[in-house]
């Protein structure tokens, strides 16, 4: 054998597949073999005149007319070793005390940034059947750069806040403030582990007067431990508060992530994959970047039972280009300040029961936009606080909107350009027009809305 490439599986032994089986009288100098095994990948060329001692792995000599002919390694043993591999569900945990330089991902001493833990794990495989859980601790976390998916395994992995409160509301007991910027005092079942610059998810609500204006994803200014009140920070945009007897759920949410200038909040692209997002908040501080934002044929899911709030960014939830955003839990949007709050564009999916888009800060904005040949299932959603529309179909796109509700918007429901929304049960609450075109009817530029 003159040069050549061999694909072998065993480097001693003697029996087929090994490297010294290979018979000396047939081997030329120069000649080359590749060894394949479990301690990884072995590159070998053939010295004629070497005559060294075997010492495997670094020479080796055929078992047969060896004369002087070895087997000489060129490279380290450590080279070329194949991935690594997480075959155990595990928890990196990362927290307000952590360091990216001496922390290591442990409990006792965790990561400081989502994006560290994220790379710790950027050469390994994750089974099929396991969950890498990146666990974040309770507090606020001034971000640099977008958390961002580019993990082959993404499906496996889960980034979650720490700890969530659930708390029933009462009562609105007084409000302060304006039109964009109410601040208004709740009354809750107890403060336990309540603390300002959490957040308040606040949903389901009932009763009082304006009921549907308190609900979405709120900053704590206040909290009132002996009166078992808390404040929040609310962005509707009507110059009437909620007040009295109003009824909601509310879910304190701890973990806080704060959005860099002009940076999204978590970014998944290039057909990658997050499989859950769990239990925290994206704070845009203002920025114009994206709280959430899929694209080019992505995919992000929320999982059943949790929470996910969107305060105060540029577009709060972007799905695009293909994507899929799966809201499974309860996904809560507010204040977006440069344009819509949930928006899927260009053959991209967001299902998203009973999600909530309040209060937009930019005016002649969207609560729910479906466009360019998408689809956005809200049913039990609720649009409000001072849009110009609560949903939107245009440009070939479709909505399934059973039960949805829209609040305080110029149109509540709005369907153009040979879209299609299903509406059964769809309400409107201090609306100037509900339907548009009416239902059951085409109209602009034959779009239909079905109920």
């Amino acid at each position: 054998m003159g040069e050549f490439t061999l694909a072998l599986s065993a480097l001693t032994g003697g029996g087929a597949g090994s490297l010294d089986a290979l018979d000396g009288a047939d081997l030329v100098g120069g000649g080359a073999a590749v060894v394949v095994i479990d301690s990884g990948v072995y590159f070998y060329r053939l010295d004629a005149s070497s005559g060294l001692a075997e010492n495997s792995p670094y020479v080796i000599a055929p078992d047969t007319n060896a004369g002087t002919k070895r087997w000489i390694l060129k490279n380290p043993v450590d080279n070329f070793e194949r991935p690594k591999s997480i075959t155990t569900d595990t928890t990196i945990y990362v927290a307000t005390t952590g360091s990216d330089v001496t922390g290591d991902g442990t409990v006792s001493t965790p990561f400081a940034t989502v994006q560290k833990a994220l790379d710790s794990i950027k050469d390994c495989w994750i089974a099929g059947d396991v969950t890498v859980t990146i666990q974040i601790g309770d507090g606020q976390y001034t971000m640099t750069e977008p958390i961002t998916i580019t993990h082959p395994c993404g499906n496996n992995i889960a980034i979650t806040g720490e700890n969530t409160y659930s708390k029933s509301m009462t009562s609105i007991q007084s409000s302060s403030g304006s039109a964009g910027a109410w601040s208004v005092i709740l009354n809750v079942s107890d403060v336990t582990n309540i603390a300002v610059g959490d957040f308040a998810i606040v949903s389901a609500p009932s009763g009082g007067t304006l009921p549907y204006h308190i609900v979405g994803c709120h900053e704590v200014t206040n909290v009132d431990s002996g009166n078992s009140r808390i404040t929040v920070l609310t962005t509707h945009q009507d110059t009437t508060a909620p007040s009295g007897a109003v009824a909601a759920s509310v879910e304190i949410i701890k973990t806080v992530l704060q959005l860099a200038t002009g940076e999204h909040g978590i970014f998944v692209s290039g057909s990658n994959k997050l499989g859950s997002l769990a239990n925290l908040v994206f704070d845009g501080l203002g920025s114009t970047g994206y709280g959430i934002y899929v694209t080019d044929f992505s995919f992000l899911r929320t999982p059943v039972s949790s929470f996910v709030g969107v305060f105060d960014c540029g577009l709060n939830v972007f799905s695009d280009n293909g994507s899929n955003i799966k809201a499974e839990g309860l996904l809560a949007t507010s204040g977006a300040n440069a344009s819509h709050s949930i928006m899927a564009d260009d053959h991209a999916t967001i299902i998203c029961p009973n999600a909530i888009a309040s209060g937009m800060q930019a005016s002649s904005k969207y609560g729910f936009f479906s466009t360019y040949n998408s689809h956005i299932e809200a049913t039990g959603s609720i649009a409000g606080g001072g849009l110009s529309i609560g949903f939107l179909a245009s440009i070939q796109a479709t909505f399934r909107l059973a039960d949805a509700v829209a609040n305080d918007c110029t149109t509540g429901f709005y369907c153009s350009r040979g879209s299609y929304m299903y509406a059964l049960g769809a309400t409107a609450i201090n609306c100037s027009t509900t339907f548009s075109p009416a239902v059951n009817t085409q109209g602009n530029e034959f779009g239909y809305i079905d109920i």
